[in-house]
């Protein structure tokens, strides 16, 4: 059971940190803001995958 949690909170915080880390550095490369809400969206259709890997991670790390 804790695998199954562990795994399921590893695939949120690396989502969220990637999402975080591409908005920091945007930003620091001084990004219009147009241009900043365009590559966080692109960025965004990465995380809808992660979010559906949690049944089949759950099945296989229970």
């Amino acid at each position: 059971m804790l695998k199954s949690i562990l795994s399921v909170f590893f695939l949120e915080f690396f989502g969220w940190f990637g999402n975080a880390l591409l908005r920091n550095v945007l930003t620091w490369l001084a990004v219009p803001e147009l241009k900043l809400w365009f590559f966080m969206q692109i960025a965004g259709l990465f995380l809808v995958p992660a979010l559906a890997l949690y049944a089949p991670v759950i099945y296989k790390t229970r």
